[in-house]
């Protein structure tokens, strides 16, 4: 009952403040170096956009198309990345931050689903401290999900939500309550305003002002909306965009998706590169798929491997490595545009439950 969760909420303050409290911003003087051109910086989420090598062992895909359209428009593809995290946010708050958030598990009571610490590192990030501090417009898509529906530093938010689709609460409370009665409308809302994300994309650049762009599709994660040729599914997906992890065994629907996804990205990438300047776009999932999710040790095998690509000057290709995982993508990036003296981090990968996301367990080494 939502007066359950208030009084949660209330009994978690004092513990949640401690964390926020202690969360460790990068050192402003490890990023003050001597920038040259300053290029327009886009960073692409596509949301549980599993690894080629998982793709074709888990799903029978074959993406070697895709990664070898990437490769020739100029693209680093590493072939062997792995998330920090298995879930979207303990992955981008460590991203976006690029530090790991273990540190934080000291403030939070073991078994605490609270999830108030990563959002707010989210919704304020240090990378967006970071690149503000060295003059870029920040812009950022507005999204149905918690995490990224806003981005508090943001200059421009493109927002292509409607007040029912605003925000993953609401969206969770029309499936779980009578409003389910309007599910496969709400649904086709949600699927629309994704793909007026699609189209923003291409379209956030302004003229005389560096930018960079926080840009989170929540493709080709489930709920299934698009068939391969991006077309609206008539049958709604079930359960809606934050319950029911059996929608990843639904893997012809998520081919599809996929297939959708990856040509909306060629048209977008292709776009970006017409326009003046040489940009760096990062192009990289938050975690792999999840079909194998009632077998705790095949859901770590492949819940971690992930797409991950850049395009990007030589300087910051000679840094990248086929193991790079996100927690070090926008350390690589500082260090090679704009002479910061970030050292990278180990790539590693901690496992939790989402009844419990910092009770985190080591997963092997990253390949």
């Amino acid at each position: 009952p939502l007066w359950s969760l208030g009084v949660y909420g209330v009994r978690e303050y004092p513990r949640t403040a401690a964390a926020l409290a202690h969360i460790r911003h990068i050192d402003p003087a490890l990023t003050a170096g001597s920038p040259g051109p300053m290029p327009d910086i886009y960073y692409i989420i596509a949301d549980g956009y599993g690894r080629s090598d998982m793709l074709r062992e888990l799903y029978s895909i074959d993406n070697s198309e895709f990664i070898r359209w990437l490769g020739e428009k100029g693209f680093y593809v590493a072939r062997e990345s792995c998330s920090n995290y298995c879930m979207t946010f303990m992955s981008l708050a460590s991203s976006l931050n690029m530090q790991y958030l273990n540190y934080l598990g000291t403030y939070r009571p073991p078994g605490s689903p609270d999830r108030m610490v990563p959002y707010t590192m989210m919704h304020d990030p240090g990378i967006v401290r970071v690149m503000k501090k060295l003059g870029y417009e920040i812009a950022h898509l507005g999204t149905t999900y918690t995490g990224t529906e806003t981005l508090l530093r943001a200059d421009r938010t493109i927002d292509n939500r409607s007040f029912i689709t605003s925000s993953g609460f609401v969206i969770m409370l029309t499936h779980t309550t009578v409003l389910k009665f309007f599910e496969r409308y709400i649904d086709t809302m949600i699927a629309r305003q994704m793909l007026r994300n699609l189209d923003a994309v291409a379209a956030l650049r302004r003229r005389g002002t560096p930018l960079f762009a926080f840009v989170h599709l929540l493709v080709p994660h489930p709920p299934f909306h698009f068939d391969s040729a991006g077309n609206i599914r008539t049958q709604p997906p079930k359960l809606g965009q934050f319950l029911g992890r059996e929608h990843w065994h639904s893997k012809k629907q998520y081919a599809d998706q996929l297939t959708f996804l990856n040509t909306r990205l060629k048209s977008i990438i292709t776009a970006i590169l017409k326009q003046p300047g040489n940009p760096v776009i990062i192009l990289q999932a938050d975690h792999g798929t999840g079909s194998s999710w009632s077998d705790p040790e095949a859901y770590r095998r492949e819940r971690f491997p992930i797409l991950n690509a850049y395009y990007c000057n030589d300087a910051m290709r000679k840094q990248l490595y086929p193991s790079i995982s996100p927690v070090n993508s926008f350390r690589v990036l500082l260090n090679s545009y704009f002479g910061a003296k970030l050292p990278l981090l180990p790539d590693r990968r901690f496992f939790s439950k989402i009844t419990s996301p910092f009770d985190l367990t080591p997963v092997g080494r990253g390949r």
